[in-house]
C-alpha cells in the first residue's frame, strides 16, 4: 500500500491549495458522484483555538470543493 501526504504552508489561496492537495492524493479515484463523504474536524469546546481546532474557513473551502463532486 502506498501512503501519501501533502505538506504545504498556506499563506493565501486556501481553496486553491486544498484543491491541489486533493489532486495530489488522486481523490476523484476514490470519491464519485454518489459517494458519501464524512469530514472529521478537530473541535475544541466552547472556543476555536488556532493550531488545535480545525479552521472553519478550511472546512468551508473543503466542502465547496467536495460539493462539486458529490452531495
Amino acid at each position: 500500500m502506498r501512503y501519501l501526504a501533502y505538506i504545504k504552508k498556506i499563506d493565501s489561496e486556501l481553496k486553491y491549495e486544498l484543491a491541489k492537495s486533493l489532486e495530489f492524493i488522486d481523490w476523484k479515484r476514490h470519491i464519485n458522484n454518489n459517494s458519501t463523504v464524512f469530514i472529521k474536524p478537530n473541535f475544541t469546546f466552547p472556543f476555536y483555538k488556532k493550531g488545535i481546532t480545525t479552521s472553519p474557513v478550511l472546512i468551508e473551502n473543503l466542502l465547496s470543493i467536495l460539493k462539486k463532486r458529490t452531495k
